[in-house]
């Protein structure tokens, strides 16, 4: 990098900074800001950096491969689209054709044959004279794969242009043209020109991904620069001058040693420019010649006029307003406030000013533009020209930082402000603002009002007001100062609240007369067109301060005296002797030195040993000092002693024991494994009525938690989360299933499948079940009629399991086997068989054993009806046209009209092709319906058992409980453990399984699926010895590798061995989740549930 001389050289033309170009340049520049001297730094730098700048195309440059390799454009599989030009003015067509030509000569443009064509049009440029082209890329950004970035927010990244002595700002030279375009996909872009086809080269000025894309790459080439020297705005580079100008007491300003013609704060910030230069030079990027500006005293940034003032209102915007004539009617009035009110962020006192304007926009109001009103324009016009220059907050400064808020029955006004550093009584001011106030909140005291107004201005200012050393609130209300100190005297909880959320703010309060408040004004003012919308829902309080605090707020609290129950505690049954007679049979009580209790626990039984003495001798402990025994007092005086027995004092009179640490479990005992195992409300309700001790409500759920028979007859059913399985296409992935039907034509059985996407049925009666017969028609039916499927889903039926092991060994096709005890996995042909009954049933006229008969037609109406995840029939989406049905012969519908003449050869190609064509287009529709169907249905899935789903993963050693599915669907079910175990967890496979042992080290042959586990939550700590397990450390090694998903894998059922899906790299992986399925099917369809008697066959299925 060039350093910057301290006695620059005279200006000497180069390749590209010519003297003509120097002209212009030092003409932007020379503005009488800057010392010849610093003209002639200016000009050196440019020439340094030549290679940095361009004039014209020809010189523009590009993006280094090296950091920014050439964009593929990521969209999704689509249709080639073609659009029609919109024609070009014969006026202008030549000027047209001369920048396509200068494009192409620049390599923006270059020939295409590709079969897409875009749009494109011409707009005048901001000079209003030359043409620019734009690329109406829609149809491209309808397929494109979104790219999520945002830019900076404008006003936050302009806020810090602002104060500064100068500024710099960088135009790239069409920025966009210096990102190159993969050749891949540059056939995207292709539009039609009077020189013929072309193709972008560069980065699509109209693609949506273009503006996140480039902003990222300039911010890139800048990362070291930004925040503090640099602001990047897509193709738009503010360069940030120094803090201050350093200024001396004669009114000049301190130069550098070396030269007294170059200002410090001037060789500072072009130093920062060379830097930026150097940074953008190298990687490739040229900066507008015509449009950059080094060093100026002040700018536009993002449409904010920067100066060292601060920021001004737009010259525009203030030239509008103050031309702005007498209003004629309502809808001028509320026109006129509202384009004043863009810069009320400037102007203090707003709402008062305005007042006279305002009453003319109320209902029913008469409009009469008088005195009043003309001079309230008037005096807002002058006050929008004389108003202050808005400066950011200097966050590192020792200085105060003022919020001074108002509020009256019409709106909260408040500002922000900072003193200056050398005179504290002179603020710089941040911003004005003003929110309005409903009807229900307009309704408030004059207390709650100013209260609330505090709580609104803090919430809407925090993000300015995070990072402040030193806050100073002022108000012209000085009860807020005691309203704040005494949060408990407010009258209800919703003042509390406010209270709260305001006092989690560090600042000092000070009160200022209402003559002397400066907000007043804004408080006064009321909402106009062109304001901005709150996202504040006045219906809704701030629920993270109840979370943050604890807060409890309740609902119809009741003040009646609780009934008063005398009790005499048993001493048999507090009696630690007896605990033999309190003993589970098949499990010892736990000791309370087992209980999981918090640290403080011990610290209060300490302290309630303390409080035992003092209230039989009531002298001080010893050891205690005077500041310790007044909390211990207050805390001893809660309690009483009768008869050598302590009591809680109640308010209502019903005084409850204390009970000492080596009786709690008697109590817990007696409350819980005597009164019919309830659950933690139960028995903590039965121990807060007659007993107490320090944190009871603890050791109650710890006790109920861990309860052995409460763990395995628990009702709770986990579920897993959801996944997604992308649709396949049609028969590539099948489902099969065999089920009982009655007698017909000798035939019992019926085999059926379905294709996973369309629902498309095949079904037929056989005789047998066996592997033969069932192979033979997967073989026939499946395979010979649909092509090679890549998966088969299936149950765990002897047949089909022993004919796909024959398929995939001679065949190649994978077989998929759900599940132990999860036949919603197979859910598709499992409801499946519920529809076709209902069809058959109904066919025969509800003769049962006439079902063979009536098959086929069953089978077509199936085919042929349509589906609403689909949006249309398992025929159509199958073969791509809809089915012809005997009425559409009859009555010569639009499906097959009538013929008019003979077809030619060709004619019958072109039908054929077109319908070919449009088959992509509605396969890709097909899947789009079924997978947002399928998105939805998991989201639906998620929320409705958000309480249940699990995502724990159990580690090694920990005890777990497995779900009893054997016994969910036997009518002897009910007097039957729901959970068997506990067992050890050893680990989960690949497949999401896991793989437990019983206690005694032997291990279950089988993984268990992951819904089945529940954590067991035990009373004591169970050591687990290497050398216990039955099994050797390879075998359990394989069981870790395995990808089975659940117990029934066949590599653990012995030959034959069927190689398990993997579910971690299966493009169509199935849940293994039971209810997840139901929600992931036909949203006009549901499955069967419930025991086998639901299945209408009148026997449960064998197969499974």
């Amino acid at each position: 990098m060039p350093a910057l001389p301290t006695h620059p050289p005279k200006f000497v033309p180069t390749g590209r900074y010519t003297a003509e170009r120097q002209v212009a340049f030092r003409k932007n520049h020379d503005t009488g800001f800057l010392f010849p001297a610093e003209l002639d730094l200016v000009d050196w730098l440019v020439c340094q950096h030549e290679k940095g700048f361009a004039w014209s195309d020809s010189e523009r440059g590009k993006f280094k491969p090296e950091y920014f390799p050439p964009i593929k454009l990521p969209v999704l599989p689509h249709t080639p689209w073609v659009e029609k030009n919109i024609p070009i003015p014969p006026g202008l067509y030549e000027e047209v054709c001369g920048i396509i030509r200068k494009k192409i000569a620049a390599g923006v443009y270059e020939p295409s044959n590709s079969s897409y064509r875009s749009r494109w049009f011409c707009v005048l440029k901001k000079d209003g004279k030359s043409l620019r082209l734009v690329h109406s890329l829609e149809p491209l950004n309808k397929v494109t794969i979104q790219h999520v970035g945002v830019t900076p927010i404008p006003d936050q990244l302009a806020e810090r242009f602002g104060g500064r002595p100068c500024l710099g700002t960088l135009d790239l030279y069409v920025g966009y043209d210096e990102r190159e375009l993969h050749p891949d996909s540059r056939d995207l872009t292709t539009f039609q020109t009077p020189h013929g086809a072309q193709r972008l080269t560069t980065l699509p000025m109209g693609w949506s991904n273009s503006v996140p894309i480039f902003h990222d790459d300039v911010s890139f080439i800048l990362r070291e620069e930004i925040p503090e020297y640099a602001g990047v705005y897509i193709d738009d580079v503010g360069i940030i001058g120094p803090a201050t100008d350093y200024p001396l007491p004669d009114l000049c300003f301190e130069t550098i040693p070396e030269n007294r013609d170059i200002r410090r704060f001037v060789f500072e910030h072009l130093q920062n420019v060379n830097r930026i230069l150097q940074r953008l030079k190298y990687a490739g990027a040229t900066c507008s010649g015509t449009k950059s500006f080094l060093i100026i005293r002040e700018g536009m940034v993002l449409g904010h006029r920067c100066t060292p003032n601060g920021r001004e209102p737009e010259p525009s915007r203030v030239d509008a307003i103050y031309n702005w004539g007498p209003c004629r009617n309502v809808s001028e009035a509320r026109a006129f406030l509202g384009t004043a009110g863009i810069l009320r962020n400037f102007v203090s006192n707003f709402g008062k000013i305005a007042a006279p304007i305002t009453k003319l926009t109320r209902k029913d109001a008469v409009f009469e533009w008088s005195t009043a009103q003309i001079e309230a324009q008037r005096t807002l016009k002058e006050a929008i020209l004389a108003s202050p220059a808005l400066r950011a907050i200097d966050y590192n400064s020792p200085c105060p930082v003022i919020l001074a808020v108002d509020t009256s029955k019409i709106a909260i006004g408040f500002f922000i402000a900072q003193t200056d550093p050398e005179n504290l009584q002179k603020r710089y001011y941040n911003r004005f603002c003003s929110i309005t106030l409903n009807d229900r909140e307009a309704r408030f005291s004059q207390a709650k009002l100013e209260l609330y107004g505090l709580y609104r201005a803090l919430g809407a200012s925090k993000s300015t007001l995070i990072g402040v050393r030193r806050l100073i609130v002022e108000l012209d209300a000085s009860y807020v100062r005691g309203m704040l100190r005494n949060p408990d005297l407010m009258p209800n909880a919703t003042l509390n609240r406010w209270i709260v959320s305001i006092l989690m703010f560090h600042f000092t309060l000070y009160h200022v007369p209402a003559s002397f408040h400066s907000p007043d004004g804004l408080s006064r003012r009321g909402a106009y067109p062109g304001d901005l919308e709150s996202l504040y829902d006045p219906t809704e309080f701030e629920d993270w301060i109840d979370k943050t605090c604890g807060m409890m707020h309740l609902i119809q609290p009741t003040t009646l005296p609780l009934p008063m129950f005398p009790y005499a505690p048993s001493m048999a049954a507090l009696d630690t002797s007896l605990t033999s007679t309190f003993a589970m049979s098949f499990k010892e009580v736990p000791k309370y030195s087992q209980f999981a209790r918090k640290a403080s626990a011990p610290k209060a039984d300490q302290r309630m040993e303390l409080v035992a003495a003092w209230l039989r001798t009531t002298e001080r402990p010893t050891g205690m000092s005077d500041e310790a025994y007044e909390p211990f007092l207050k805390y001893a005086l809660q309690f009483f002693i009768r008869d050598d027995v302590i009591y809680k004092k109640d308010p209502q009179g019903q005084h409850k024991v204390y009970i000492p640490p080596e009786k709690r479990v008697n109590v817990l005992v007696e409350c819980h494994d005597h009164i019919g195992h309830r659950g933690t409300f139960a028995t903590k309700s039965n121990v807060a009525l007659r007993f107490w001790w320090p944190h009871f409500a603890e050791d109650v759920h710890w006790y109920v938690r861990s309860c052995h028979l409460c763990q395995e007859r628990k009702l709770a059913r986990i579920h897993i989360p959801p996944t997604v399985p992308l649709p396949a296409p049609p028969f590539a992935r099948v489902h099969i299933d065999v089920g009982f039907m009655p007698f017909s034509m000798g035939k019992h059985l019926l085999i059926q499948a379905r294709c996973s996407v369309t629902s498309f049925p095949e079904a037929a009666g056989i005789t047998k079940d066996n592997a033969d017969i069932v192979g033979k028609w997967i073989e026939e039916h499946i395979l010979c009629r649909y092509g090679m499927c890549v998966e088969i889903i299936t149950d765990n039926g002897g047949s089909l399991v022993k004919a796909m092991g024959w398929l995939e060994k001679h065949r190649g096709v994978k077989h998929i086997r759900i599940s132990g005890y999860n036949s919603r996995a197979n859910g598709i042909v499992e409801h499946g068989f519920f529809d076709l009954r209902q069809i058959l049933y109904k066919l025969a006229d509800g003769d049962e054993h006439r079902w063979m008969q009536h098959l086929p037609y069953a089978l077509w109406a199936e085919r042929v009806t349509p589906r609403k995840r689909l949006g249309c029939s398992p025929y159509f989406a199958l073969t791509g046209c809809h089915p012809v049905l005997p009425l559409d012969i009859i009555e010569a519908t639009f499906l097959i009209p009538p013929p008019t003449a003979m077809l030619t050869t060709v004619d019958l190609i072109a039908r054929r092709a077109a319908a070919l064509q449009r088959r992509e287009e509605d396969l890709a529709a097909i899947h789009s319906k079924v997978y947002a169907q399928r998105n939805k249905n998991a989201l639906i899935y998620e929320r409705d058992h958000a309480a249940t789903l699990q995502t724990e993963v159990f580690a090694p050693g920990e005890l777990v409980l497995m779900r009893n599915t054997t016994i969910e669907k036997a009518l002897n079910r009910k007097m039957r453990p729901r959970y068997l175990g506990p067992l050890i967890s050893l680990g989960r496979n690949k497949g999401g399984a896991y793989i437990l042992a019983e206690l005694d080290g032997a291990v279950l042959h089988r993984p268990i699926a992951a819904f089945r586990v529940y954590r067991y939550f035990a009373r004591k700590s169970i050591p687990i010895p290497e050398n216990l397990l039955d099994v050797t450390p390879e075998r359990l090694r394989d069981m870790m590798d395995s990808d089975t998903q659940g117990d029934d894998d066949p590599a653990y059922l012995g030959p034959p061995p069927v190689p398990p899906s993997d579910p971690e790299h299966d493009p169509y992986a199935i849940d293994v989740d039971e209810a997840a399925v139901d929600y992931l099917e036909d949203a006009d369809s549901y499955f069967l549930t419930g025991d086998g008697q639901n299945f209408s066959w009148g026997e449960d299925d064998p197969i499974e």
